[in-house]
């Protein structure tokens, strides 16, 4: 059986990833569509607005055939990270080809311009060096050092993601094909313009109360359920970062260089989440790299636990939803599949998984008893979800 991977957030799944389902497809000739899914929180560093539950359910009623997850403490990082051990998932099911999005959108094109970036390494990295010390982040002097040495200008999150897969494909020798699509609209949209638009501006049209009918196949459950905002946990941050010493946050995946000490500050100018990242953000700390720390300061994710699976190999496969073909490729494969397959939740062996309930149960902390408790139980309870 031939399987494609993708690697998925949904946040929500809106019609542009129905065409990279489609395209995915129609490139590869795949049996098998299987996508590695982010949890409840995103690489971003923000709480998915729709829980896992429905982002998996819309993956198979939309075609993915197999979801497995990609763990909180390997989510909520750097592009080089989220991909490696997307990719590393990937592997480990036995995928054939991968198909990801890129601003050039060929395949042929996209290669020229991966390995004229790669052979200019030594070049770009004393140019990194040089805007570190002007005070860059390393996102963007990376990008900015791209533009001098070869014109690849990697500003785009899809870009930036779609060389780390390619990273790490190439580093680890994964016998994965891999294929780049166009991407049908601007990471950056926060507005609709068309009927394909993107993720953010989704979001900010829920936000907003405007019409999405005909954007997303999930816009009827969207306007039903809770949605889940960054700006709806400030509170607990300011709790957070007002009752924590610097030693506590020092703890923190992510704390580093001092910012401990800027966020204590700045906590106690700002009135809300959006003014607190634009305090923090700076040529130093990018917008992205201050709300993953806010991410992993409200879940209190620790520097030794999160090292030790981000330098580690994945020591086991969670499966979160599969259909008819996808529980044949699991029968297809799992005795080749050299780490466990989980297909129900099993948290008390292994750490990894216990902080998936955990973050699970901050990611629903802003909902009544009832309804808190009845969330956590699906998380030991519904998956995988099964489609008939």
């Amino acid at each position: 059986m031939k399987a494609c991977g993708i690697v998925v957030e949904y946040n929500p799944l809106h019609n542009g990833h129905l065409y990279h389902i489609k395209k995915a497809k129609e490139l590869t000739n795949c049996d098998i569509l299987v996508a590695v899914m982010s949890p409840n929180w995103t690489q971003r560093g923000e709480p998915a607005l729709i829980s896992k539950e429905y982002r998996v359910k819309a993956a198979l009623n939309n075609g993915v055939d197999l979801i497995v997850e990609l763990p909180y403490l390997l989510a909520v990082n750097s592009a080089d990270i989220f991909a490696s051990k997307s990719v590393e998932i990937l592997s480990l099911l036995k995928v054939n080809d991968m198909v990801f999005g890129s601003e050039t959108g060929d395949t042929i094109t996209f290669n020229e311009k991966y390995f004229n970036y790669g052979f200019s390494y030594p070049r770009v990295d004393e140019l990194i060096v040089d805007f570190l010390e002007q005070g860059y982040g390393y996102p963007k002097a990376r990008s900015m050092a791209l533009k001098i040495v070869n014109d690849y200008y990697l500003e785009t999150p899809n870009d930036i993601l779609a060389t780390a897969y390619v990273d790490a494909i190439r580093k680890n020798n994964y016998p994965i094909n891999y294929h780049t699509i166009k991407r049908t609209n601007s990471y950056h949209d926060k507005e609709i313009t068309s009927n394909i638009t993107s993720a953010s501006a989704l979001r900010n049209a829920l936000k907003s109360n405007q019409d999405i009918k005909g954007l997303t196949p999930m816009d009827d459950i969207l306007t039903k359920v809770d949605l889940h905002y960054l700006e709806d946990y400030f509170s607990l941050l300011r709790y957070k970062l007002l009752s924590s010493t610097l030693e506590d946050l020092q703890s923190i995946h992510l704390v580093e260089e001092g910012i401990e000490s800027l966020f204590i500050k700045k906590i106690e100018e700002a009135s809300n989440m959006q003014e607190f990242i634009k305090l923090c953000t700076s040529k130093r700390y990018s917008g992205a790299r201050i709300t993953r720390i806010i991410c992993h300061i409200l879940n209190n994710t620790k520097k030794d636990l999160a090292t030790k699976y981000i330098k580690g190999k994945i020591p086991f496969i969670r499966i979160l939803g599969f259909n008819n073909n996808g529980r044949q490729y699991l029968s297809y494969i799992r005795k080749d599949v050299e780490v466990p397959l989980y297909s129900r939740f099993q948290g008390n062996k292994n750490d990894l998984l216990k902080s998936e309930r955990q973050v699970t149960a901050i990611y629903h902390s802003n909902l009544n008893q009832k309804e808190y408790i009845k969330e956590l139980e699906k998380e030991i309870s519904i998956y995988p979800i099964i489609q008939e």
